[in-house]
């Protein structure tokens, strides 16, 4: 079995390149990768494992991100294994709660927007935008709900 380290290094790979310098070596290692671009660029943060749980016949690996800055910064990532696929070296799909240029452009005076999005390999869908990011525990809710509705 891969270990959480192994695993992680491989899918930040991508994260060092830049689109002008990339070839078919540097693909994403993993399909889901393909719609997501880089996934911790341009203003890298380090991402720590906080839990790892089981839901049905999935895999979840729950990220949270130190300090972001600028207009890309992710808050939390959730990696979801495939169904009867623990251990895989590729999530199936990812949910990541941030706030981004984008959500960003849409903020009146309140300040920054949030966002939480779902990335697949053929699909990215926001599930939410709003003003105020979520505690942990209420994102992890959101994403056994959205398991259970799959």
């Amino acid at each position: 079995m891969t270990t959480i380290r192994t695993r992680l290094a491989a899918w930040l790979r991508p994260a060092r390149t830049s689109p002008a310098t990339s070839s078919a070596a540097d693909a994403p290692p993993c399909p889901v990768f393909a719609r997501w671009g880089a996934i911790l660029d341009p203003h890298p943060q380090v991402p720590k494992v906080i839990e790892i749980f089981a839901h049905g016949e999935r895999e979840v690996i729950c990220f949270r991100l130190s300090a972001g800055e600028g207009e890309w910064t992710k808050y939390f990532m959730f990696f979801v294994s495939a169904p009867g696929s623990s251990g895989s070296p590729c999530p199936e799909m990812i949910v990541s709660a941030g706030s981004y240029r984008f959500t960003n452009a849409h903020r009146g005076s309140e300040g920054r927007r949030y966002h939480l999005d779902l990335y697949q390999s053929d699909d990215h869908a926001t599930l939410w935008i709003q003003d105020h990011l979520p505690a942990y525990e209420t994102l992890r809710q959101e994403v056994v709900d959205l398991l259970d509705s799959l």
